[in-house]
């Protein structure tokens, strides 16, 4: 048997074997009046584990949302956070089990509670004034910045959850030898947090507010944890020295990276399901925690009574589900909301088999700092490939599929009829094992699948290359064949795996149409394709969102459509203008440059975009025409136009166009009361403000409403649909605000189509630091 040779907690040489002893859970029942004497020592170990977990989770998106307003509400924005919060979560636990080691249980609480002290120094939270991003990729200044305000009390906090399971095992409580139950408890608090900020805090706090009560409630923790202190100095006093370290269960490296390799899995999946989500969607912490939440509450049920029925149960259902997720690739589903239901459930079962696992395999408490450090270090391996390194290598979010695929590579052998226990068995792991296996797998079964597979999937996308809506469907159900002959036929993880990753791998990097252009940025991945089917219009994608397309052909070639239709009604508003002298015209968010269409000889028109890609795409005529064609005087300023309108000094601009998207989003900094006073500083007097609100989850027309109202504007709201034969045509329904000093300013009170506003009802007003989505969610 391989053996390591590890330190015990006094320096002392300690042989270690491959496989480390699990926890006792054959420990005989507590005696009933020392469990009754031990209730106050569980009740304060629990609170303060709650607490710390609480505040753990609910900082997190109550920085990213102080963030939104300078980062232009990129959902990469949480997903830097993320692997930020990752990253110290694993240095915390590092220090847990370090400090541990070094100073045993009775010495360092004193160097504990000297750290938590220290973390009140830095409180309340706030992000530090005169702090600009960079413009392009500010990946590296989001993590400086987060670090300068958050990073220490997190820090403390994230130490927190194996040391106080460490004190708890060192006490003489009944239910010492497994302390785990306090892992699930602290992961309750984290839910209840995640949850409670989207639904309660967000609602009615502004994030100064949230930020004092987060300060208190930190405060309480450290209470709390001199409280658990105490506990242990009383334990300590009839245990006069620390437990012999020496006695320590072997452990080996294979073990440790088997742990890295189950939670690094669940981590990258998590922040690739939630990039897909939240670019079609909205980016705000409401949609940004529900992948977290689901993660955390898997952990709960994971680290519960029944893993192994947990196991089992997530085992069937995500070799079932992924079924359907890998036709949504080809567009079997038309339902965003079926999708995204689709989408978090496999993600919750691969991450219920991946944390269930964990579980079954977790040790005993002599080495329960290095079960949590080996959790954190895969969180910070799946968290960092997700956020950092896969936007270097991949133009698409290929991040989620991978991931997609490891976690189908993590099911047990019961998932496929095999026996045996679901935990994982070390003597099986080894390489020549792992070879042995490898060759014992091809048999005819084997071959038969793998060219049904592979065939399947190949035809399906010969078949799509057409573009034709026929051709999607054929090769949809094509595909459907590969997938399901995989699931019938496998009877190994790997193969399973395999047969997934195939069909997806083909699916996603040989589109349906021909892609002109794809880049990949710190703020979504944006596409140009041809669309064959339409004459090889050209299209815009951010995510599956349209953002702007072009007929290269036909009678409208060069035109705009999809929102910017002449027809729509921004199309009708500047044709109210047609006859005005030369203006200024300033618009945030460039797209494909649809709106430079509209300039006239002497107009100047500029434009703000966050992202140089965009800027790229707009400008290539080889893509768009707009911007070249434009008979406007049109230049491009790089930067988030909020921030870039605030430097300006310049002349004001006759009208202000808000037409920036993240994916299907808005980004909420572009509503808010702050956000409009900026507009109208840097309008004529006689000025115009269009918004462009058009959105398929949110109406945005009471906060449009409340702002006006807010500002004493006249506002008036027209929502276009397209006809069929428009939507042929490329048009997209839309909905666009005016709005001015006076209703002459505004200049379509008597136009038709166009509806004046009322003051927003019981919304409240959107600030910097306080929103409401969940009030304008589409019902």
């Amino acid at each position: 048997m391989l053996t390591v040779t590890e330190e015990s907690d006094d320096g002392a040489p300690v042989a270690a074997a491959a496989a480390v002893a699990p926890v006792d859970r054959s420990m005989p029942p507590p005696d009933p009046v020392a469990a009754r004497a031990g209730r106050g020592t569980v009740a304060v170990f629990t609170a303060a584990t709650f607490v710390s977990a609480s505040l753990l989770f609910l900082v997190q998106p109550l920085v990213a949302k102080m963030l939104l307003p300078l980062l232009g509400g990129s959902a990469a924005v949480w997903n830097t956070a993320s692997v930020f919060f990752q990253a110290v979560l694993l240095a915390g636990y590092a220090f847990s089990h370090l400090s541990l080691r070094r100073l045993g249980v009775r010495r360092q609480p004193w160097l504990q509670a000297a750290v938590a002290l220290v973390g009140l120094a830095v409180l309340p939270i706030a992000i530090p004034s005169g702090w600009v991003p960079p413009a392009g990729a500010p990946g590296l200044w989001t993590l400086l910045v987060l670090g300068a305000t958050v990073g220490l009390p997190f820090f403390v906090l994230s130490t927190v959850s194996p040391t106080l399971q460490r004190w708890f095992a060192a006490t003489d409580h009944p239910s010492a030898h497994d302390p785990y139950f306090l892992y699930a408890a602290g992961n309750v608090g984290s839910l209840l947090s995640l949850l409670a900020y989207p639904l309660v805090a967000e609602p009615l706090l502004s994030s100064g507010d949230l930020s004092h009560l987060w300060t208190i409630g930190y405060a309480t923790f450290v209470v709390l944890l001199l409280a658990c202190w105490a506990q242990v100095r009383r334990t300590a006093r009839r245990q006069p020295t620390d437990a012999p370290e020496a006695e320590r269960s072997p452990l080996s490296w294979a073990t440790r990276l088997r742990w890295a390799g189950f939670a690094a899995v669940p981590s990258g999946l998590m922040l690739g399901v939630t990039r897909h989500i939240s670019s079609d969607v909205a980016a705000m912490p409401l949609l940004w925690v529900v992948p977290l939440a689901l993660y955390l509450g898997t952990f709960i049920v994971a680290f519960g009574r029944r893993p192994e029925r947990a196991v089992a149960v997530a085992s069937r259902a995500l070799k079932l589900l992924v079924v359907p997720l890998t036709l949504s690739f080809f567009g079997f589903l038309s339902s965003i909301e079926v999708g995204l239901a689709l989408h978090l459930s496999v993600f919750s079962a691969a991450a219920m088999v991946a944390h269930g696992r964990l579980s079954l395999d977790r040790p005993g408490t002599d080495r329960l700092t290095d079960f949590y450090l080996m959790l954190s270090v895969g969180g910070v391996v799946g968290g960092a490939t997700a956020a950092l390194l896969a936007p270097v290598l991949f133009s698409s979010v290929l991040e989620y599929p991978v991931f997609l695929v490891a976690a189908l590579a993590l099911l047990p052998r019961s998932a496929f009829g095999g026996a045996g226990p679901t935990a994982p068995d070390a003597t099986t792991h080894g390489v020549g094992a792992m070879l042995a296996r490898a060759r014992g797998a091809i048999s005819p079964r084997v071959l038969v699948v793998a060219a049904a597979v592979l065939g399947t999937a190949v035809a399906s996308v010969a078949i799509r290359s057409s573009g034709t809506q026929e051709a999607l469907v054929t090769a949809m159900l094509v595909a459907a064949v590969g997938a399901m002959a995989a699931f019938v036929l496998t009877r190994s993880a790997a193969g399973f795996a395999t047969s997934i990753g195939v069909i997806l791998a083909l699916g996603l990097l040989v589109p349906a149409n021909a892609t002109r252009y794809q880049s990949r940025t710190f703020y979504g991945v944006h596409r140009v394709y041809e669309d064959q089917a339409n004459g090889g219009r050209h299209v815009l994608l951010n995510g599956s969102t349209v953002h702007g397309m072009e007929d290269v052909t036909g009678p409208q070639a060069g035109q705009p459509t999809t929102y910017y239709h002449p027809t729509g009604p921004i199309g009708r508003w500047f044709a109210l203008h047609r006859a005005d002298p030369p203006r200024r015209i300033g618009v945030v968010g460039l797209g494909s440059g649809a709106l430079a269409w509209y300039g006239r000889a002497g107009d100047r028109m500029r434009f703000y975009e966050i992202d140089d890609a965009v800027v790229h795409i707009a400008q290539d005529p080889d893509l768009f025409t707009f911007v070249d064609r434009s008979k406007a005087d049109v230049d491009v300023e790089v930067g988030d136009g909020r921030l870039l309108l605030a430097e300006e000094a310049g002349p004001k601009a006759d009208a202000l166009v808000i037409d920036a998207f993240s994916g299907d989003s808005i980004p909420a900094h572009l509503l808010t009361d702050e956000a409009v006073g900026l507009y109208l500083r840097r309008l004529d007097e006689h000025g115009t403000l269009v918004v462009h609100i058009s959105n398929r989850f949110f109406d945005f027309r009471p906060v449009v409403a409340k702002l006006a109202a807010a500002h004493d504007l006249a506002a008036y709201v027209a929502f276009d649909p397209a006809t069929p034969e428009q939507a042929a045509q490329g048009k997209l329904a839309s909905t666009w605000v005016v709005m001015a000093r006076t209703a002459a300013d505004a200049g379509v009170a008597d136009q038709p189509g166009w509806t004046r506003m009322d003051g927003g009802g019981s919304v409240p007003l959107w600030t910097d630091d306080r929103s409401d989505l969940l009030r304008l969610l589409r019902r």
